[in-house]
């Protein structure tokens, strides 16, 4: 699935913008954000700003 694609409810999965494991909050409505299953489990503890350049190399080969 692409960045910015609204994933098929049965894909879709809650992605902490900011990792729990890197001191995000749990609470859904200040650190929550609805990503894909591959998106999210690639993404894993990654900052958004890296997981992100990461996705527009990939997509720039």
């Amino acid at each position: 699935m692409k960045p910015g694609k609204v994933p098929p409810r049965n894909l879709a999965t809650f992605d902490h913008v900011v990792p729990r494991g890197l001191g995000g909050a749990f609470a859904p409505s200040s650190n929550g954000v609805m990503a894909c299953l591959s998106c999210n489990n690639r993404r894993q503890t990654m900052p958004v700003e890296e997981f992100r350049a990461l996705i527009a190399a990939e997509q720039a080969r």
